[in-house]
């Protein structure tokens, strides 16, 4: 997202969620052709305790200081990111375009490397391994 204030509300869990990312999985189940009484709700809901503390750095002040500096903060990161897009002339692919996506399909041009055919010390011991690979 372009900006904090633009993630999708939605998204964010509480406690309460469960259900609904539970009925979120149903509804995906259904899509794909799952037996919706093949899921268990609680396979995928574990409840954790979150306690959250200011950075040792920031215990002395204030919450509303501490607010305030990670606010300062998140938006010089949000500063920097839309000068590095607008240096590239991208723009975020927004939450419509996101959801969009399959995402099971592959991605049309890999970032990896394909994988060798052999692992070897030296580039002409490679070489010779693959001369031998092909030579069979």
């Amino acid at each position: 997202m372009e900006r904090r204030g633009h993630h999708p509300d939605h998204l964010i869990l509480t406690p309460g969620d469960a259900e609904q990312l539970a009925d979120f999985m149903e509804q995906r189940a259904d899509r794909r052709g799952t037996a919706v009484e093949d899921i268990d709700r609680g396979a995928f809901m574990t409840p954790y305790e979150l306690k959250l503390a200011p950075l040792p750095c920031w215990q002395h002040l204030p919450t509303a200081a501490v607010r305030k500096k990670v606010a300062q903060m998140v938006a010089e990161i949000e500063e920097e990111a839309a000068a590095e897009r607008e240096k590239r002339g991208t723009e975020p692919l927004g939450m419509e375009n996101i959801r969009g996506q399959d995402p099971l399909r592959r991605p049309v041009k890999s970032q990896r490397s394909p994988k060798p055919l052999c692992h070897a010390a030296s580039r002409e011991m490679r070489k010779r391994t693959s001369q031998h690979a092909q030579a069979l």
